[in-house]
């Protein structure tokens, strides 16, 4: 997505930009998800301030093939946190998707699309 703010980013220790990958070739596995999604179970409200979350990119047979990228586990983004960030090394690799009923995590890999 790309943004127009109406006013000058200040940028400070906690406003930063964030990069792209330079190239398509494979980043770390462990990488950090945020967002301001549901943080408890059955409770549709999102959180107040910007969670983060350590996810480790797994190899999955749904994600092998479509320009995508999976966690898996129990702890993952939730409802509210699609259009994320998925950072790895430092840039931005991935963008939130989707969780699957069998907690796999999908996020759009930002490399298949650098072109």
């Amino acid at each position: 997505m790309l943004l127009k703010l109406e006013v000058i980013a200040v940028f400070t220790d906690h406003v930063r930009p964030i990069g792209l990958p330079l190239t398509k070739d494979e980043v770390s596995k462990d990488c950090l998800v945020s967002g301001w999604g549901h943080t408890i179970r059955n409770v549709k409200q999102g959180s107040p301030v910007l969670q983060d979350l350590n996810v480790t990119l797994d190899e999955n047979q749904l994600c092998s093939d479509n320009h995508q990228v999976c966690s898996s586990g129990i702890n993952g983004p939730a409802q509210g946190d699609s259009g994320g960030p998925l950072v790895c090394n430092g840039v931005a690799y991935g963008v939130v998707s989707t969780k699957t009923r069998n907690n796999t995590y999908i996020y759009v890999r930002i490399p298949d699309f650098l072109d």
